[in-house]
C-alpha cells in the first residue's frame, strides 16, 4: 500500500510542476486568441438585442392583459 501512495504522490508533484509551468503558456494563448474575436464590437449589439427583447415581452404582456385569451384542457 505504501508503494502505491508513494507513486501517487510523485504523480501529484509532477502534475503540479507541469501545470505551474503550462499555466502561463495557456493563459497567453487564450489572450492572444481572444484578440482575433470581435467580442468587444458585439457587446453594444447584444445590449440592444436584450433591450428589444424586453420591449417585445412587455408588449406581449400588455396585449395579453387587454385581449381575453381562452384556453382548452
Amino acid at each position: 500500500m505504501e508503494n502505491l501512495c508513494t507513486a501517487f504522490q510523485g504523480i501529484t508533484v509532477q502534475t503540479r510542476w507541469t501545470s505551474r509551468k503550462l499555466k502561463p503558456m495557456i493563459h497567453n494563448k487564450i489572450q492572444n486568441r481572444a484578440k482575433d474575436y470581435p467580442m468587444l464590437a458585439m457587446i453594444p449589439v447584444a445590449q440592444e438585442v436584450m433591450e428589444c427583447r424586453r420591449l417585445v415581452m412587455q408588449g406581449v404582456s400588455t396585449l395579453l392583459k387587454m385581449v381575453p385569451v381562452l384556453a382548452c384542457k
